[in-house]
């Protein structure tokens, strides 16, 4: 069989009058003519594909012609209009100018038309009406074999035109299978947004939930380390309380062996001095002779006396010098009380580490040091007990010369015995001034621990204290506030201007204060209102995407607003595929 080859003419064409109006000849009812027209943009190649389009033509005859059949895209920007396909043989059926449009659609029903040109068909020299009887046979029978190719191609563009109906059927459900899946794969995705919404939302509560037991952590590392410290060190100042303890007890029992040391020496005293007595009897005869050293034994008694009086008050001085340090000594106790009490749980170990526990050690020297006063007390006694022992022994001498010596000799021995209990008074007082300054030691340390001294007590003591530990507390705590303060706003900085999907709602359940760039898929149909940036009464369907921007408005991302088709003289709308058709 042999076919007629197709003649194309190729033309640009654009949306503008760019070129002039573009004319295209051809003979009345061919079919073998194929148009190609290049659809350009400012002299570049404009993307059409995807699009449906048809040609629209208003004929030299008066009659209106829409076909889609006859036009096909080809490549990225070429439409091919055939005449020899479904209704295109009617493009050249007009004799004349017949002005003609390209109209394009994409998915979304957005629109573009060409700038109009014309295809000038020359009218066909005769239609076979007034043939000739010279060449009848002739044209009847090429009439004949041309309506025998006529009716072969008839055949085969009906089946073809059958098989285009089946391709069509088939790619109409694939269309709408590829539809379903891409409304399924859509699904899925949102899905997956949520899910990985969710994820990051988890993730930064694991982060911080991570962060707080890290701060707890060191907390209690830190806390750790200070029980340690607190135990070491109430293990030395217990150390150093046992070996004052030790020392006290140790006092204690030398000034009570000194005490017990002088009621011996008074004993022996009073012994010595009744042995003078019977003495005296015996010598009665020798008291004249002893005379004059009878008077000299009375003057020395008389120094004795003296001796043994200034002894007394040096006691008594020893005595007054004791009370007042252990005064001074209950003052610093009761200072270093004042301090810290202790038994307020907020540290560990608090119990053996405050001003009161050093205040009780204060008290356990003020015993010691109450001690020693009593010890004076004892020695000014035994100093005034020689003195009376003096006196005796000065009456006594007075009876008998020869006893006087003796007497002035225990005279002598018993003024060494003021002078040693006045020494041991000095020694006990000297004790207690001792103990005193103990007690304001530990006041002093009380007081370091507590608030500081200014390092005058401890080396950096102005920092090592439980006040500026509490304000360190206190200062840490404000910086940390600070920089979670400051990370909201760095997230909230972050996603500022960033399209982030946030579920689907209804229309009525949108958030009333809503952040920029959070997305919401709406599962209702609505009306658009004054909070839209198109404005208020813009109808849209179910499963459009709205978003909130910076200005303080919410836009429409995707949404759809045709629902149905429908003629003038038609009453209800079509919707899905519809084809539009000249009304008959």
């Amino acid at each position: 069989m042999i076919f007629i080859n197709t003649i194309v003419k190729t033309n640009d064409l654009s949306f503008y009058n760019e070129f002039g109006i573009l004319t295209l000849n051809a003979k009345q009812f061919d079919t073998g003519r194929k148009f190609i027209f290049n659809i350009m943009e400012n002299d570049e190649a404009f993307d059409i594909r995807g699009c449906k389009t048809y040609i629209r033509i208003q004929k030299a005859d008066g009659t209106q012609f829409q076909g889609d059949a006859c036009c096909k895209i080809e490549g990225i920007n070429s439409i091919v209009v055939d005449t020899s396909i479904g209704n295109g043989n009617q493009i050249l059926a007009a004799p004349g100018v017949n002005q003609c449009e390209l109209h394009l659609e994409d998915d979304n029903g957005i629109c573009l038309t060409t700038w109009t040109f014309n295809i000038y068909v020359e009218k066909r020299v005769h239609n076979a009406e007034n043939l000739s009887s010279y060449n009848s046979f002739d044209v009847i029978d090429n009439m004949i074999v041309m309506e025998k190719d006529r009716i072969e191609n008839e055949i085969i563009r009906k089946q073809n035109e059958e098989r285009r109906i089946i391709s069509e059927n088939k790619r109409i459900d694939n269309e709408i299978q590829r539809q379903r899946n891409e409304d399924i794969r859509k699904n899925n995705e949102a899905d997956r947004n949520n899910n990985e919404n969710q994820r990051i939302n988890d993730e930064d509560l694991r982060k911080q939930a991570e962060q707080i037991r890290d701060n707890n952590e060191n907390t209690r590392i830190l806390s750790e380390n200070q029980r340690i410290n607190d135990e070491t060190q109430r293990k030395a100042e217990e150390k150093i309380r046992q070996d004052n303890e030790n020392d006290r007890k140790k006092t204690f029992n030398t000034v009570l062996s000194q005490a017990q040391t002088y009621a011996t020496s008074a004993s022996i005293s009073a012994y010595n001095t009744k042995e003078s007595e019977k003495k005296t009897d015996a010598n009665v005869i020798t008291s004249s002779i002893c005379a004059y050293n009878a008077k000299e034994s009375e003057t020395n008694c008389k120094i004795s006396e003296n001796e043994s009086k200034k002894s007394e008050i040096s006691s008594n001085i020893s005595a007054f010098a004791s009370a007042t340090s252990a005064s001074i000594s209950a003052y610093s106790a009761k200072e270093a009380e004042s301090w810290a009490r202790g038994h307020t749980g907020i540290r560990q170990d608090e119990n053996t580490n405050n001003s009161e526990f050093w205040c009780q050690q204060s008290q356990l020297h003020k015993s010691a040091s109450e001690i020693s006063v009593a010890t004076a007390s004892i020695c000014a006694y035994n100093a005034k007990q020689s003195e009376l022992i003096a006196k005796d022994s000065q009456t006594e001498s007075k009876k008998s010369e020869l006893a006087a010596a003796d007497s002035a000799t225990k005279s002598e021995t018993n003024k060494n015995i003021v002078v040693n209990s006045v020494a041991t008074a000095s020694i006990c007082a000297f004790k207690a001034k001792e103990k005193a300054e103990i007690a304001e030691n530990y006041a002093n340390t009380a007081q370091s621990y507590a608030i500081g001294t200014n390092d005058v007590v401890r080396p950096n003591d102005s920092q090592d204290n439980s006040k500026f530990y509490s304000e360190l507390a206190r200062q840490l705590t404000d910086e940390a506030q600070k920089l979670l303060d400051q990370a909201q706003k760095l997230v909230f900085a972050a996603t500022a201007g960033a399209i982030i999907p946030s579920g689907t709602v209804t229309f009525e359940n949108l958030p009333e204060d809503p952040r920029v760039g959070y997305m919401y898929n709406i599962s209702n149909d609505f009306t658009t209102d004054s909070r839209f940036v198109e404005g208020a009464g813009i109808f849209y369907r179910a499963g459009a995407n709205i978003y909130w921007t910076k200005d303080g408005k919410w836009d429409v991302m995707i949404g759809t607003q045709v629902t149905g088709v429908k003629g003038d003289s038609e009453s209800t709308y079509r919707v899905g595929n519809v084809n539009i058709q000249k009304q008959i």
